[in-house]
């Protein structure tokens, strides 16, 4: 395998000031950059004017975070949100396509489904969306689901791309059983899996309420097929590059946070650089997960399972 050098980004939520600040910190530095990999979270959550038309139609209602999800994804909110997630994405990959890199894309839970098939039609650079299927490029076989498991707190799935752990382990294994992975010798020689949810893992952290996370399914996965490198994010609590037995597992942390890596892949080794933009002002929205990432930053404690 021709080495290479990857671009790895996760939970941009539609923070264009961040994009395009990334696009300049590129295009100043001149790196060379083969290959884009995006796990997921691309369009915005949220936005000011959807969250301010909720709170006039629900005040009540508010504060429920629950409520409000289930408002813009299965009520009356639904296109107004749509229409500003597609909004995000276009200026987002407007920045991104102007590097002229491929992109390989997995969908994260936020991703309305109108929001993917933007993604999956987007004409101005190649992307390879990857959702329970593989890719060979570049000299390499990479293996891909996107989504989420539902948070605790939550009943059922609500955003489009959540699932039970049940559902979500049956996605991984359409991966594995598919035909284009129908030779054991090609599961055996994956070299990234790609995936939103991360594998699962314990970790201390000081939120009480993020003491463990990720899904079993993709953790057996990764010890059947051993791959080189494992990219995941949704967690915006911490950026991660740890290595366990060979793998080396890599969260860039969130672009809406102006977290990113670089990934250098060699026949002998694979190199990561986690990274951070200079400091910039945030907007109201992503304020939020800019306090969730500083307040834990507690890798070296991750243990995968």
């Amino acid at each position: 395998m021709k080495g290479f050098q990857i671009l790895a980004l996760t939970d941009i939520h539609g923070n264009v000031k961040a994009t395009r600040s990334l696009v300049k910190h590129l295009n100043k530095h001149s790196y060379n950059i083969d290959l884009i990999i995006i796990a997921g979270d691309l369009p915005s959550t949220t936005s000011l004017p959807v969250m301010a038309h909720y709170m006039i139609k629900h005040p009540l209602n508010a504060l429920s975070k629950k409520n409000y999800t289930r408002w813009v994804y299965k009520g009356k909110g639904r296109k107004f949100f749509v229409s500003k997630q597609i909004s995000s994405i276009k200026k987002v990959l407007n920045l991104l396509s102007s590097l002229k890199i491929p992109i390989i894309y997995i969908p994260g839970n936020v991703d309305s489904y109108e929001a993917m098939k933007f993604i999956c039609d987007w004409k101005k650079t190649k992307i390879n969306v990857l959702d329970s299927n593989s890719y060979e490029g570049h000299g390499m076989i990479i293996i891909g689901t996107g989504g989420a498991i539902i948070p605790p707190y939550y009943s059922e799935p609500i955003c489009d791309h959540e699932y039970h752990e049940v559902d979500y382990a049956e996605k991984w294994d359409r991966v594995i059983e598919g035909t284009s992975f129908s030779s054991k010798r090609k599961v055996k020689n994956v070299d990234i899996l790609l995936t939103h949810e991360p594998p699962l893992f314990e970790a201390e952290f000081d939120d009480k309420n993020v003491t463990k996370g990720g899904s079993r399914r993709v953790s057996e996965i990764v010890k059947k097929i051993n791959p080189r490198l494992v990219i995941f994010g949704h967690y915006h609590e911490f950026s991660l590059t740890k290595n366990v037995k060979k793998v080396t597992y890599v969260n860039p942390g969130p672009l809406a946070c102006y977290y990113f890596a670089f990934i250098n892949i060699t026949p002998e080794k694979v190199e990561v650089s986690l990274n951070k933009l200079p400091a910039a002002k945030l907007d109201s929205i992503n304020k939020i997960y800019s306090k969730r990432t500083a307040k834990n930053v507690f890798y070296r404690s991750v243990r995968f399972v």
